[in-house]
């Protein structure tokens, strides 16, 4: 793990404090504001001074992980650094400004529809899916860390998951494990006999799908019942839903009214045997998650058209809208993550030239007809591109597949004012320090191949303009005919 700057106070120096979030037993959340661009993030300074070894271990495990998680349903770590002089570890991670699902449960009067909740765990599992294709498992998903955006697409909310300080690598899971909270436990992590983390995961969403539903936990919270042993037996004690269902939801209006179809999903996601629990991207199969889930988001003319333009860039530019589609704020974001979860067939995480296919094989929606002429002109007329050739020269990590990063890149080409904005918002993503500098060595690390040592000595800083240098007029072409190859460390690249 290396970290992005060589301090904590000069990381906190490029951000401005707007409010304390929250504070813990090992340090503080705030919104912050980036000095630079304004864009608010979320800084979490941890004290590592008196933390036990293996506290701190988890938190360096969860920036690890996050660095590696790329998908519209996980909150996005941007930097961090840990500072062993100062004996301190700061993240700067994605804003998300609605406030946890346990807070908008506990804040709504009435309670909430079932498209709201189909919604909100068709996007934890959608999320779920992609880590455990990833080979991680969350195991500590609750409603607390199930974090809303404020609007949402269409005026929903959606979910991000957060917290994965306990989560893990699922080859490096033990059996013997006793993670995750008290009243979303499941029954093998409790008798220490897990085989498979991932059906965990699947367990505890069960659990929060009953929360939403009923704004109640079905085997009762710690604060409640006095102890957590007294919810470990309540768990311990469950073999079939009837046994929940008779003693803590009968009678219960938020349980009663509700449909079969949503009755059946909580059933299956809270089967005791592990064996028979669903997997997160066949529960996302369920009738009631298909019924409610989000079915105008694939698309659009401008994404086509983008994509269009992306194919006939040069390679150069395709890499600055990579790093201005990691590092920056994307306009219009929640619409592309939409589509790219819309577009993600097998959960995975990476978008196959057979998913765009698909998806340019299909009419404009009713909900797109103001854009339906141009956009069946462009499906219908020679100017379609080839899916194929778009993973061909977006994978820039040779997946064979688009992940979420590299389809934001496809889809900001036409959303650049020119060229030139493109490159100088790229060089202001690359200055870490933000002294208005960058070097050979740092954007060499990023580009394979550049070569930049023949341009410039890789012990000189580059500024704004030498960089600009680097492109002809138009900011089409580079000065120099190299092949250009991105390497990406991790995923997410953070």
């Amino acid at each position: 793990m290396t970290p992005r700057h060589d301090s904590s106070r000069a990381l906190a120096g490029y951000y401005e404090s707007v409010r304390d979030i929250g504070k813990g037993s090992f340090g503080v959340v705030k919104m912050v504001k980036d000095r630079t661009t304004s864009q608010e993030r979320v800084q979490k300074t941890v004290s590592t001074a008196q933390l036990a070894p293996g506290v701190l271990e988890m938190v360096r495990k969860e920036v690890d992980l996050l660095c590696q998680l790329d998908h519209p349903h996980v909150v996005k770590l941007f930097e961090y650094v840990e500072d062993e002089d100062r004996q301190e570890l700061v993240l700067i991670l994605e804003y998300v400004p609605g406030g946890s699902c346990a807070k908008y449960l506990k804040d709504s009067y009435f309670d909430l529809t079932e498209v709201l909740v189909s919604r909100l765990i068709f996007q934890a599992l959608s999320a779920v899916a992609y880590c455990h294709s990833q080979s991680v498992a969350h195991r500590d998903i609750k409603l607390e860390h199930m974090m809303l955006t404020q609007g949402g697409l269409w005026g929903q909310p959606n979910c991000k998951l957060i917290d994965f300080g306990l989560g893990a690598f699922t080859v490096n899971a033990c059996s013997q494990d006793f993670v995750g909270t008290p009243e979303y436990m499941a029954p093998e992590v409790i008798s220490r006999a897990t085989e498979d983390v991932t059906k965990l995961d699947i367990w505890s969403i069960g659990i929060s799908t009953i929360e939403l539903l009923t704004k109640k936990n079905p085997f009762g919270k710690p604060t409640e019942l006095g102890s957590n042993d007294a919810v470990y037996a309540n768990v311990m004690k469950y073999n079939h839903f009837r046994d929940i269902e008779n003693k803590f939801l009968s009678g219960l209006s938020g349980w009663t009214t509700r449909s079969d179809e949503a009755k059946d999903f909580a059933y299956w996601m809270l089967v005791k045997d592990p064996e028979a629990r669903p997997k997160a991207a066949e529960a996302i199969g369920h009738p009631w998650m298909q019924e409610h889930r989000e079915k105008r988001a694939s698309l659009t003319r401008e994404m086509i058209t983008s994509m269009q333009g992306y194919i006939a860039a040069h390679q150069l530019v395709r890499c600055c809208l990579y790093v201005v589609a990691a590092r920056t704020e994307v306009a219009n974001r929640e619409r592309l993550e939409a589509a790219f979860v819309f577009l993600d067939s097998d959960r995975d995480g990476e978008i196959s030239s057979q998913d765009l296919a698909g998806a340019l094989a299909k009419p404009a929606e009713w909900w797109d007809t103001s854009a339906m002429p141009d956009l069946m002109s462009v499906l219908k007329g020679g100017n379609q591109f080839d899916p194929e050739e778009l993973v061909q020269v977006a994978d820039l990590d040779n997946s064979s597949g688009l992940s979420l990063t590299e389809f934001l890149a496809t889809c900001l080409y036409t959303k650049q004012d020119d060229n030139e904005s493109l490159v100088r918002r790229a060089f202001e993503a690359l200055d870490d320090d933000r002294d208005g500098l960058i070097n050979a060595k740092q954007i060499n690390e990023i580009f394979e191949d550049l070569d930049l040592n023949n341009a410039l000595p890789p012990d000189q800083p580059i500024s704004m303009s030498q960089w600009c240098s680097f492109f002809n007029e138009g900011f089409t072409q580079p000065t120099y005919q190299r092949k250009v190859v991105v390497r990406k460390k991790m995923r997410g690249w953070c």
